[in-house]
């Protein structure tokens, strides 16, 4: 019998084998999976990111069905020498001769002391169809002599310029995060085993979720590109868990297969909870009505899932395969090392709550100064070529934007005064094309200044109250300034129900967790307060929530409580053992602490990737919000959570089984 068995790990040389199959089995579709999600493409016309469904989403495809996609590129000579008539000219029919070019307009000279030439894009009637006549343009131009004295802006120009950012985001991040998030994990453990089995399972259902990405026909977006990043976070830390468990019980004298059965017998519980509320943070996405950010939840909850079930079976057998990973030896100390801080906290509890409360109700009072800015355009860096180009011809022509009002065909006769309706609004630079369908339907197309999605929002608000007061109500300003516009408002109303739906589940989760209802509330406070202060210091800051920011509030509610539910069960067991609650809490530090405080660290780590390295603005303060809710949440979960167990001791003595008639010490409070 002893032959079977490894005198290195206790390992029995069968389940040695079986291991290393399983590996070996879970490679094979996972390089396959990997191949498929490198061909990734980008969607030129960040489709994704605007709304479907919507009253808005329905207006544009009414306007594309009858006018096509209609988008203008303007391109301006900075360079007064290429002022001369003959050269624009020259210029204007080399893009007319471009396929996809309907036409080119000379703008009036006493608008720009530029000579600037209006593109008129025409698609294909099926959306989006303007980014192939754009990037030819783009190309034209490029060729040209005088490119570096020309300007290029409009609409097409930037949504391929965003498109191109979430390429080169995407490509370089991974790379990023995976290094730090190696060096830390390689730090931590030093040998290989245990590397590996925190690695290998977020990785691989990365290359399964990008796989699936594009069997499923998907093409990269703004916020798509955060979804490999956020994984392989995510999953590292969710891993972590099960190898501090491990080494624990190694350090303890146990041998490798027992040991692992231990660790999974303490975490199972915990880690199943947290599994739970994460992918129900993320699944909260589900009600957004932007596509980008469903799909970024559903996908994203998949992934979780899918690293949790790796993270049984590749994590596992790593830890099986390596016996060398049994750990370095060191001592874990006293049991109950965490009694001193458990004690600080019961001597201060009260100020602890007053502290986390005042800063609670302080950036709670900010939110009334909370303001929503989705527009594209601020998706890429100031220093851009696209966003300095645009800032230039803004300077000079007033606008470069435009939205149209769709005129139904029964109030034809109303057009001129649906026009003076357009230019008698303060954020209407002109209006600059007039088209009939052979419907009857009319489009009037207006260029308007720069200006916040929430000021655009008030136009396009105001217009439609216009056209109704001159006898026009069916009149509906359409295009995608619009849908971008009020989606923004949208977003609010759908981040606060996707928050709302996972705050239930934490509610649920706490409840399973401690069978208490006062302890399921309890646990839930602490994972409230820093979605609260971040978003108060948003608003402070003067800071607009954008796509990006909007979504941290749901998934960091489903993710930073997976310490909280950690700590909470083990504090749980500890009462049940009939330790005091001070005790229990120095019990539950002991052995939940170190795991909290390193996966914490890891996420922070993780998120600041994007943060540091990130061109994006949105990947940016993604990272930003994320490294921010995180370690707000590790204070709170080691400070916060002590303190209100500690303050509410009486009631929460009541998990311990010990019966009142035993008259023990079970019941007592610090």
């Amino acid at each position: 019998m002893q032959a079977l068995v490894s005198a290195a790990s206790g390992v029995p040389r069968p389940i040695r084998a079986a291991a290393a199959l399983l590996l070996v089995l879970l490679a094979l579709p996972t390089a396959w999976l990997a191949w498929i999600g490198a061909g990734v493409s980008i969607d030129p016309a960040n489709g994704a990111m605007k709304s479907v469904g919507t009253p808005e989403a329905r207006d544009y495809l009414r306007r594309v069905a009858l006018f096509g996609e209609d988008h203008l590129v303007l391109i301006a000579a900075t360079d007064p020498s290429l002022a001369g008539q003959e050269a624009v000219e020259s210029l204007a029919d080399d893009l007319m001769a471009i396929d996809g070019v309907e036409d080119v307009i000379d703008l009036p000279s006493d608008r720009t002391t530029w000579p600037v030439l209006a593109v008129l894009l025409r698609g294909d009637r099926s959306g989006g169809g303007y980014a192939e006549p754009a990037r030819r343009v783009l190309a034209r131009v490029s060729e040209d002599a005088r490119a570096s004295r020309l300007l290029v802006t409009g609409q097409p120009i930037a949504e391929i310029a965003i498109a191109e950012g979430v390429r080169r985001e995407s490509r370089r991040m991974l790379p990023w995060v995976l290094a730090v998030l190696l060096l830390m994990v390689g730090q931590r453990y030093r040998r290989a085993g245990p590397v590996l089995a925190v690695l290998t399972p977020p990785l691989a259902a990365i290359a399964w979720i990008g796989g699936l990405y594009v069997l499923l026909g998907y093409r990269l977006d703004p916020v798509s590109s955060l979804l490999q990043p956020v994984l392989l976070t995510v999953g590292v830390a969710g891993s972590v868990h099960l190898v501090e468990a491990f080494r624990r019980r190694c350090r303890q004298g146990a041998q490798v297969w027992l040991a692992l059965r231990e660790a999974w017998h303490e975490i199972a519980f915990p880690a199943l909870l947290t599994v739970v509320t994460t992918i129900a943070g993320f699944l909260a996405l589900g009600v957004h009505s932007i596509p980008a950010v469903r799909r970024f939840g559903i996908l994203a909850a998949a992934g979780v899932a899918l690293a949790a079930v790796l993270t049984v079976l590749a994590g596992s057998a790593w830890l099986i395969v390596l016996p060398a990973s049994v750990g370095s030896g060191r001592s874990e100390g006293s049991p109950y090392r965490w009694t001193a801080p458990a004690k600080w906290l019961s001597a201060h509890r009260r100020g602890v709550l007053l502290v986390f409360a005042l800063l609670s109700v302080t950036a709670a009072t900010q939110w009334t100064r909370l303001q929503v800015d989705t527009d594209p355009v601020a998706v890429l860096p100031a220093s851009s070529a696209f966003r300095q180009d645009f800032r230039r011809l803004t300077d000079q022509l007033g606008g470069v934007e435009v939205f149209g009002l769709l005129v139904p065909a029964k109030d034809h006769e109303r057009v001129a005064a649906l026009r003076k309706v357009l230019i008698d609004q303060p954020q209407v630079v002109d209006v600059v094309d007039e088209q009939q369908a052979a419907s009857g339907e009319t489009l009037l197309t207006a260029v308007i200044a720069p200006a916040s999605t929430a000021r655009r929002r008030e136009l396009f608000d105001a217009v439609d109250g216009a056209a109704a007061a001159v006898g026009s109500p069916g009149s509906r300003a359409v295009g995608t300034v619009v849908r971008v516009a009020r989606d923004s408002q949208r977003l609010v109303h759908d981040q606060l129900l996707a928050s709302l739906l996972t705050v239930l589940v934490l509610l649920l989760a706490t409840l399973w967790a401690s069978r208490r209802p006062l302890l399921a509330l309890v646990g839930t406070i602490p994972n409230l307060v820093p979605g609260i202060v971040v978003y108060g210091a948003l608003a402070a800051l003067g800071r607009p929530v954008s796509v990006a920011t909007a979504m941290i509030a749901s998934v960091m509610l489903g993710l930073v409580v997976d310490d909280t539910l950690h700590f909470l069960v083990r504090f749980v067991r500890a009462r049940r053992a009939e330790l005091s609650v001070a005790v229990a809490i120095a019990e539950a530090m002991t052995t939940a602490g170190a795991p909290i405080v390193f996966t914490s660290l890891v996420l922070s780590a993780g998120f600041a990737v994007p943060l540091a390295f990130g061109t994006l603005i949105t990947t940016r303060e993604f990272g930003a919000l994320a490294v921010a809710t995180i370690l707000l949440a590790l204070l709170a979960d080691l400070i916060l959570l002590p303190a209100l167990l500690l303050f509410a001791g009486q009631w929460a003595s009541k998990v311990s089984p010990v019966s009142r008639a035993q008259g023990r010490g079970a019941g007592e409070s610090p």
